[in-house]
């Protein structure tokens, strides 16, 4: 890794640190009912031409929106997977906690960086928050097969 990218790594750890101190050891779903996130959950495409969406988040009002197909397009190809077992119910709370770090995000507005720089910082995030052992973007190669075939 570089410099970089090892400060997104910590900037997304020390932020899952932080909500856990304030929030305590709660699953993803109840932590953004705490943090005032509402979420739901589409059947609607949210990708366009190629990109293939799994969630989004809005600052206001603050919400979290799951695309269920592209989700379930994405499981159904967990299998190899390092940390699979650590996902038993899908990758759907690993969106979750991904997108509850743009929200943590919006309110620490000095934390702003790059959307690249956001996007790593989210998946360490959630890679904390989660207990996993990789990085999910080792999940990008996974989900591009999956859209593929």
């Amino acid at each position: 890794m570089n410099v970089a990218k090892d400060l997104d790594v910590d900037l997304g750890r020390a932020a899952a640190c932080e909500v856990r101190r304030l929030y305590g050891d709660l699953e993803v779903d109840a932590l953004a009912e705490r943090m005032g996130v509402a979420v739901e959950t589409s059947d609607r495409d949210g990708g366009y031409g190629t990109v293939v969406v799994f969630a989004d988040y809005t600052p206001r009002p603050p919400r979290i929106r799951l695309y269920r197909r592209a989700i379930e397009v994405l499981d159904g190809h967990l299998a190899g997977y390092p940390d699979r077992d650590r996902l038993p119910e899908g990758t759907r709370p690993l969106f979750l906690a991904h997108e509850l770090f743009h929200h943590w995000e919006a309110l620490h507005p000095g934390s702003r960086r790059s959307r690249e720089q956001s996007e790593h910082a989210a998946g360490s995030f959630a890679m904390t928050l989660l207990g996993l052992t990789r990085h999910p973007e080792q999940l990008d190669r996974l989900a591009r097969g999956a859209f593929q075939s």
